[in-house]
């Protein structure tokens, strides 16, 4: 199988160009585009400048016409257009299915988010617009570009801040080497607010000049905004389709500070650390790197932490290598940075060109490299060359790009096999497996179970709570001082989990472990408060908001608590963000990129969102009842759960339980727009038919994701009538009917009890069922049962009609 990976097309939308040839013409003069930000209220903020786009043209206009007219949506698709028309997809003659999606942002729909929070405190968040929740909503360009393309097959969204489309360019090469697909749409997108003004302000990020990246006199970041859009496919199929071929992914690396939410390690160790893992997964020596396209933000801290992470990496060739920033031309674009710089890397290669960093004015003596100060140059060799992204929360991402005229491919192949050695849960129910596994087999809701001092009302709204008095009396206060409840709960499941893999952290393993967490809604809380300095005159912003406000701080509280230094990510794909997480998880491992991850699924439930959803009808204020005839609705609920991910030949290597193998994954969607999945159930019969049929295994049990959603239930159950004949259907189990719609940690729930299930000998019933619904071609059971159950497949769904398929087993 061909697994080199390539790049057919490009399109960007930025502050210095709205297409390709205008973005190189202005890198190339080295022409800058941060100047006064117009239309945005920023009489608060001390910095009134930025990289804004001050015109675009609409794409896809009829999307526009039916009310999704977010700006970043709006600044995706039309990067997206550009690289569809480059690449030729249309043309292309690849299964939908075998198309994937994977997008980058840092703020999501974050105008639209803003409207729908001044909607929420006007009118209640009952009346507000669920339209602007939708957009705001981060996996909703993924969907948009899944809905205007066809895409069938992944769809992911990662949010590591300003790393994030860097990883999204290394996740979708994974998928591709790993024969998921064929080609994936890859794009990064952030729009300049109030909201993100807010947050930078707050920890004093930002210069009131625009941004001087390794000068001297630099005082700051500027902020900018834009989307980048890169198609990646097989090289074999590109060559087949005879189109032009721009670069190569020749690898990438992803590693964790473990130091500070906001502030880089001072000695560049996480840069360092994710720079040799791109080199080892590319399979190049420091030597052999011509150019490198530098993360140069302005800030004090970050151009040293970079440099000194080059040079530890790269030794002394690190001093014979051009270097430089576009951000001073294009501001700092936060999420859409990578794909944004990627692009800008690519054309250097082919240009053989190296843009200059403008304003470098003043040689800082701390920074000895070479920056390429004011002036771009032509070199002779370009032929490999690295693009950095370092992140708040410690998230470092670097890609290795390669000369599409290179003759061989440098990674080093490895196939590893990828189990679970341990878990931990918080959940309503308690903390651990015991109290978590009893509610599982009570044949009762938790909602009738847990005490009446964790269950909250919210204008007549049922949701279920953590106890977070209990949990945060498992530490010692100063611990998890500046900790919101997500983390706290978070990084409680991890040392669960880490207990009970029997899993000894040290010097020797800390950088071969990796974290990757797993989100929906939980930030909103934040989200919401950063947004008040705005429209609140006497409101003061606390700079600790700021890292709780984006979904990869978790991730970073957890890197830095227990120093797992190895890879580092998040996800947040809706009800199925720690399926993507696992994903992501199994990906590395399967590749020998880590020896463990730590894969977390957490949220907590936001009484704005619940009511919101509520009036959608998506949450119910009924007790749940999956596949049954008066189902009304899921029950918002919250939970916060690990598991470990391992290589089965580190997991006997230290003598480990293993619980169960994963022997396969398949994602794939409906192509529908957001947050309107199909009924059919037909990307679900897919991911079920694949994973099945990579093992040829009939499992014992089908974890579902029923939850009682009217929509969901009904598209999962006639799926399964597809898949399964009706007198060879396994057991049906919804974890949902017990412990509620979890949103991000509903994956990973789902898996721990398939797990427990499997060592204990017993299958759940489903609580509060009464009837089948009558259009449903299946049986579920309503009492728990002893028997044996060695194989199980677990089954994720959201809203917007992703659907992911894991089947779990003896390893064997």
């Amino acid at each position: 199988m061909e697994d080199r990976v390539v790049i057919t097309g490009m399109g960007i939308v930025s502050a210095i160009g709205v297409d390709v040839e205008s973005f190189w013409e202005s890198l190339h003069s080295g022409f800058s585009g941060i100047k006064n930000v117009e239309q945005l209220r920023l009489n608060k903020i001390k910095s009134k400048i930025g990289g804004q786009i001050s015109y675009f043209q609409t794409a896809f206009e009829s999307i526009r016409a039916e009310g999704w007219d977010d700006r970043g949506l709006q600044l995706s698709l039309f990067a997206l257009k550009q690289a569809l028309q480059q690449a030729k997809v249309e043309d292309a003659d690849i299964p939908f299915d075998r198309i994937g999606v994977v997008v980058g942002t840092c703020s999501g729909g974050i105008f639209s988010g803003q409207k729908w929070v001044e909607e929420c405190n006007q009118l209640g968040p009952s009346k507000a617009n669920p339209q602007y929740l939708k957009m705001y909503d981060y996996n909703t360009v993924a969907n948009m570009v899944s809905y205007v393309t066809g895409a069938r097959g992944p769809v992911l969204t990662i949010s590591t801040a300003c790393a994030a489309s860097n990883n999204a360019i290394g996740l979708a090469s994974d998928l591709i080497r790993s024969n998921k697909v064929d080609m994936v749409i890859v794009g990064g997108f952030d729009a300049l607010s109030e909201t993100v003004y807010n947050g930078f302000n707050s920890v004093d990020a930002l210069d009131t000049t625009p941004c001087k990246p390794y000068s001297a006199d630099r005082r700051g970041l500027s902020l900018g905004e834009g989307a980048g859009f890169l198609i990646l496919e097989r090289m074999d199929r590109a060559q087949q389709r005879n189109v032009n071929i721009y670069a190569e992914i020749l690898g990438y690396g992803l590693a964790a500070d473990g130091y500070h939410p906001t502030a880089p390690h001072p000695e560049g160790e996480g840069a360092a650390r994710a720079i040799s893992f791109a080199l080892k997964d590319a399979g190049i020596a420091p030597k052999e790197v011509d150019y490198i396209n530098g993360h140069g933000t302005g800030t004090l801290l970050n151009d040293v932490a970079e440099t000194k992470g080059i040079i530890k990496a790269l030794g002394e060739h690190a001093y014979q290598i051009p270097i430089n920033s576009i951000k001073a031309m294009t501001g700092h674009t936060l999420g859409a940075s990578g794909t944004i710089e990627g692009i800008s890397t690519i054309l250097a290669i082919n240009k053989k060109f190296i843009p200059p960093t403008i304003r470098l004015q003043s040689p800082d003596p701390s920074l000895t490299l070479d920056y390429t100060a004011n002036v771009g140059r032509k070199v002779e060799k370009l032929d490999i060359a690295l693009s950095n992204s370092f992140a708040f929360g410690g998230n470092n991402a670097v890609v290795a790009y390669g000369s599409p005229h290179l003759t061989s491919r440098y990674g080093i192949k490895r196939k590893e096999k990828v189990v679970i050695t341990g878990m931990g849960l918080v959940t309503p129910a308690g903390i651990g497996k015991e109290p978590f596994f009893n509610a599982l087999i009570s044949g009762e809701t938790i909602l009738s179970v847990i005490d009446d001092a964790q269950k909250r009302r919210s204008n007549l709204l049922n949701t279920v709570h953590i106890n977070g008095d209990k949990v945060k009396s498992r530490f010692d206060r100063k611990e998890i001082r500046r900790l919101d409840d997500v983390g706290v709960y978070s990084l409680l499941s991890v040392k669960e989990a880490i207990e009970d893999a029997g899993l000894l952290i040290d010097d020797l393993n800390r950088e071969r472990i990796g974290v990757i967490s797993s989100h929906s809604f939980s930030m909103v809380e934040h989200f919401s408060e950063m947004f008040k300095f705005t429209i609140e005159d006497k409101y003061r912003l606390k700079p600790s908001v700021f890292p709780n406000s984006v979904h990869n701080g978790v991730a970073g509280v957890i890197a830095t608590h227990l120093q797992v230094l190895g890879p580092s990510s998040t996800m947040v794909s809706g009800e199925s963000s720690s399926a993507a997480a696992i994903i992501h998880a199994y990906e590395l491992l399967q590749k020998g990129a880590a020896d463990v991850i730590l894969c977390v699924g957490a949220d907590v439930v936001n009484e704005e969102v619940s009511q919101t959803l509520y009036a959608m009808g998506i949450v119910s204020n009924e007790l749940p009842r999956p596949f049954d005839r008066k189902r009304n609705g899921a029950l918002y609920s919250e939970a916060a759960v690990t598991l470990v991910l391992e290589t089965e030949s580190h997991a006997l290597a230290r003598g480990a339980c293993i619980l169960a193998r994963i022997h396969d994954y398949a994602a794939k969607s409906d192509g529908t727009l957001p947050w309107n999945l199909s009924s059919e159930g037909d990307a679900l019969v897919k991911s079920m038919q694949e994973v099945l049929k990579s093992v040829e295994q009939v499992p014992d049990c089908i974890w579902t994701d029923a939850s009682g959603s009217i929509t969901k239930d009904f598209a999962e159950a006639k799926a399964i009538s597809k898949v399964f004949k009706r007198n060879e259907l396994p057991y049906l189990v919804a974890v949902k009917a017990i412990f509620g719609e979890t949103w991000a940690a509903s994956t990973n729930l789902n898996i721990a009890a398939a797990l427990l299930a499997m060592e204990r000998q017993v299958i759940p019933g489903i609580p509060n069922f009464d009837e089948v619904d009558s259009m449903l071609n299946i049986e579920p059971r309503s009492q728990s049962i002893g028997a044996k159950t060695e194989w199980a497949l677990v089954n994720s769904i959201n809203q917007s009609g992703n659907s992911f398929s894991f089947l779990l087993g003896p390893s064997i």
